[in-house]
């Protein structure tokens, strides 16, 4: 496997090598990637919008798990002292 991974990694940097070098290459993927950039432009905005969200919910369920085991533990510290 790390063979098949060595060889990919290594094809990789040699075609982005040759693609950065060649002046008309790298305007071509410029120009490539602005169409496609256009053209998906609304897909894009939704997919990030709806990451966004996710994030979001994310950090409030997980603040919502920190505030809930911390009072856990004060619970425990406090059957323990009495």
């Amino acid at each position: 496997m790390g063979i098949i991974i060595s060889g990919i990694t290594h094809a990789s940097k040699s075609l982005t090598g040759a693609l950065v070098k060649h002046p008309l290459s790298f305007f071509s993927m410029g120009l490539v990637t602005g169409y496609l950039t256009h053209k998906y432009r609304k897909e894009i905005i939704v997919v990030g919008n709806r990451t966004a969200e996710e994030s979001k919910n994310f950090v409030l369920r997980q603040k919502e798990y920190l505030g809930d085991f911390i009072a856990e533990i004060k619970e425990e510290k406090i059957d323990k002292s009495k």
